[in-house]
């Protein structure tokens, strides 16, 4: 016997203009996501097979790792990334006795994962970027390049494993904290379990930090603050270069994106890092440098000093508590701070790093291909897939890819132009497993979209960071538009990552169509002190520029106050 549940599921309508082929025909009967969150535009073939798709499945053998009956399946179709989470069911027996096993490896891996991080993943994660330094790329022979696709495809795959090993214990970590802290203080408010977890430094906040540096500097020196507010953030560079004082603060510019810019916007391969289009990065030091009076160092201090006096509030009122809880609260509140450092500081590590030294390997393919004419220009190496890649670049100049390439972007083209639906396959039957996993897992992503609000000019999203503040509304869907932005200003995005932090320190509050009270977006914002309102749904279509909004992070609301 099964413990799959017996009630049918429903069949998702699918639009004609969106026809599915599935790659196995039990695959129909899936619940199939569309993963927004990070993937919301389409993703070119390379980009889905070398890095989004291995991502998902990698997932997989962490999950035997730690004993969740669970597999995971992602596909390309017409050209979005879809997901599938299917649980695998047993026997009840079964089921129970792997429950057990799942519980037991988790509860030791959330206790040492700041351990596991410093003397084991970190290492490897070093080990594996210091061998892409080294590579010499671009004076490599094409069996050489050929034997390094192959390793780096290796390395990446570890590298996404060992993010996976990492994220599903942290984020358990952080999820069982804020239950444990809600279940002892029935009073609590949202963000209070937070606020004890915040305030340490991680290279999201890091990078900010020496940023805004950097920018204090500027102001320091006439002639390179007015290089910066005289100039567009595509001139500064070249402006830069025609004074001794320019050319000292240009190094140092260098010197932070050698260590802070292998970032990009979002997480595509085929997307310019920072340390290649420093251009974003121009733009937050000369939003920086309008404010003269505003000092982030002293601001990001108050959050630790917060933390402090919380964390010496609530330990008082613990000690009416039995000693067996409070010796649970005191482990689970230090698993927990932990898990939220290296929430940020792997995705500097791997998310970023890992994935800038793969674009790297990748265009360089493209330089190679484009040279020898089988395809028209370096970036066109994205329309193929790794074994295309691969056979082109060992028989050069034999195979010609342009036709394929025009067939695949013509295909890009078209659904560029649709809004793919969410859901595909089969609508599970009842509500999603309730359990300290699938919770943790909906406090990133978000959970199903909120009811719509009947109040006109009212969105409803969920509570990211505490505040209620008034302001003029920007939408940004990628860091080259923020340019848009000025001191004060409302973010509405659809979702932020690490690369977007720096915008934080000047924004007066952040909107997102996406996530959830541990999304990255929430996560920084309270950082930051600033308000924010997660899982917005469809802020970026409604919001439009120069709109006066008020974000309520409280109460996960948004009010359009003025049009634009």
């Amino acid at each position: 016997m099964s413990t799959q549940p017996d009630t049918p599921p429903v069949s998702i309508p699918i639009p004609r203009d969106f026809p599915v082929i599935y790659e196995n025909p039990d695959e129909a009967s899936f619940f199939w996501q569309q993963e927004s969150t990070h993937h919301s535009e389409p993703l070119k073939p390379l980009d889905f097979h070398f890095n989004a798709r291995l991502i998902f499945e990698t997932n997989n053998n962490v999950y035997k790792a730690y004993a969740l009956p669970l597999k995971i399946y992602c596909r390309h179709i017409n050209t979005y990334y879809y997901y599938s989470l299917v649980p695998q069911f047993g026997p009840p027996e079964e089921m129970e006795a792997q429950g057990k096993e799942s519980e037991k490896r988790l509860g030791i891996a959330m206790m040492s994962l700041g351990e596991r991080w410093e003397k084991e993943w970190f290492p490897e994660i070093r080990d594996h970027l210091a061998y892409w330094e080294k590579f010499n790329l671009k004076d490599a022979s094409i069996s050489d390049l050929s034997e390094h696709l192959d390793e780096t495809y290796r390395r990446v795959w570890r590298s996404w494993e060992i993010h996976c090993m990492l994220g599903i214990p942290m984020v358990l970590a952080i999820s069982l904290f804020e239950e444990m802290y809600q279940d002892l203080f029935s009073n609590a408010a949202p963000f209070d379990a937070y606020d004890l977890l915040a305030g340490f430094e991680n290279k999201s906040v890091e990078g900010s930090r020496a940023l805004w540096e950097l920018s204090r500097q500027a102001l320091a020196s006439p002639v390179v603050h007015k290089v910066l507010t005289d100039s567009d953030a595509a001139d500064v560079m070249t402006r830069l270069s025609d004074s001794a004082e320019g050319r000292a603060f240009s190094n140092d510019l260098n010197t932070y994106l050698q260590e802070y810019g292998k970032r990009s916007d979002k997480t595509y391969l085929t997307t310019p890092f920072w340390i290649e289009n420093p251009a974003p990065v121009i733009k937050n030091l000369q939003d920086y440098v309008t404010q003269p009076d505003k000092d982030l160092n002293a601001e990001l201090k108050k959050t630790g000093e917060r933390r402090e006096e919380r964390l010496t509030e609530v330990r008082e009122k613990l000690q009416g508590y039995p000693q067996p809880v409070v010796t649970q609260f005191e482990s689970l509140l230090k698993a927990a701070q932990t898990a939220n450092i290296l929430r940020e500081e792997h995705t500097h590590w791997i998310d970023s790093q890992v994935s800038y030294h793969v674009r790297q390997v990748l265009t360089e393919f493209g330089r190679r291909m484009a040279e020898a004419g089988v395809i028209a220009e370096r970036d066109d190496v994205f329309y193929l897939i790794p074994d295309e890649l691969k056979e082109t670049i060992e028989s050069l100049p034999e195979i010609d890819c342009r036709e394929r390439v025009d067939e695949r972007r013509a295909t890009e083209k078209k659904f560029a132009e649709q809004t793919p639906p969410p859901f595909l396959g089969m609508m599970p039957p009842g509500p999603p497993p309730d359990n300290p996993l699938f919770r943790a897992f909906f406090k990133i992503g978000g959970g199903p979209p909120p009811a719509p609000s009947e109040v006109p000019g009212e969105l409803t999203g969920s509570p990211g960071s505490s505040g209620v503040v008034k302001g003029t509304a920007k939408v940004v869907r990628l860091l080259s538009e923020a340019d848009k932005l000025n001191p004060g200003d409302i973010l509405v995005t659809e979702y932020t990552t690490p690369s977007w932090t720096p915008l934080f320190a000047s924004v007066a509050a952040v909107v997102t169509d996406s996530g959830g009270i541990l999304s990255h977006c929430a996560v920084v914002a309270r950082e930051f002190g600033i308000p924010a309102v997660v899982g917005a749904n469809m802020a970026t279509s409604v919001i439009q520029d120069g709109q006066v909004i008020e974000v309520d992070g409280d109460a996960g609301m948004v009010r359009i106050i003025s049009p634009s």
